[in-house]
């Protein structure tokens, strides 16, 4: 489990890194890694158990790539990690 003011700040990096996802971006930009967005998308997390950071770093994969489809299911996935009563009132 996660406090939820580290899963906010997971999210936000999630957000701000799929905001300037494109599908061409490996070509304009070689220099570009999917891998090291994830890294600090996850930095916030590292407390998660390994299954769960697989799973939500996939999931954060999808999210950059496609957060149309995804930013449900990610908000969705964060929510159930994180600690009851960690939530803001």
């Amino acid at each position: 489990m996660i406090d939820s003011e580290l899963a906010d700040v997971a999210l936000q990096r999630v957000s701000l890194l799929a905001f300037p996802y494109y599908p061409e971006i490996h070509v304009d930009e070689p220099e570009y890694s999917l891998n090291e967005d994830l890294d600090f998308c996850m930095e916030p997390l590292a407390e998660l158990e390994e299954e769960d950071r697989k799973d939500v770093r996939q999931l954060f994969g999808r999210a950059i790539i496609d957060p149309s489809v995804y930013r449900e299911e990610v908000f969705m996935r964060l929510t159930e990690l994180t600690e009851p009563g960690t939530a803001e009132q």
